[in-house]
């Protein structure tokens, strides 16, 4: 797991925890978001749909992160820290990985895709934070999800913030 970091660490680690999925870290997707449930169509509820709330979120994953840097917790205390320790065991290592996960995960809770799902009749399931809503292709991105995350950025007339 190799980083670029330069003399932007901080920078580096606001994109980490998603550069790492095809690497071998792929059983941390499911904890970056919460999709809490958003309805549109008037005199709808949740029990019209098939929409169910994950058993693993961003909150709990940032709570017990939090815990675990702050010493309230032991590592084996929280399905989150055992799934990292398994990966990296030597404390250390373990301790700067929750960090840089940390960093990303109060990022991704300030995205829209990531706090709210959108339940309805078209997708019953939930639009797995705009992950299903499909927008016309520019440069690779194809849905309004993938807008937030990934490009959104590239419109805003700022410079590039890591040096490469």
């Amino acid at each position: 797991m190799t980083r670029r970091e330069n003399n932007h660490p901080f920078t580096e680690c606001a994109t980490f925890a998603d550069s790492i999925k095809g690497e071998g870290y792929s059983f941390q997707s499911d904890w970056h978001f919460i999709n809490l449930p958003y309805l549109n169509e008037p005199g709808t509820t949740l029990d019209d749909f098939d929409f169910t709330m994950p058993d693993v979120d961003v909150v709990k994953a940032m709570t017990d992160m939090t815990a675990y840097m702050k010493g309230e917790i032991d590592g084996k205390d929280s399905t989150y820290i055992q799934a990292i320790a398994e990966k990296l065991p030597a404390e250390a290592d373990t301790r700067s990985f929750v960090l840089r996960m940390l960093i990303h995960y109060v990022g991704d809770v300030h995205q829209p895709e990531h706090s709210t799902a959108l339940v309805n009749s078209e997708f019953p399931n939930g639009d797995r934070g705009g992950n299903s809503e499909k927008i016309p292709s520019k440069d690779g991105v194809n849905n309004l999800h993938f807008v937030w995350d990934s490009a959104v950025y590239e419109y805003t007339g700022n410079p590039a913030l890591v040096s490469t």
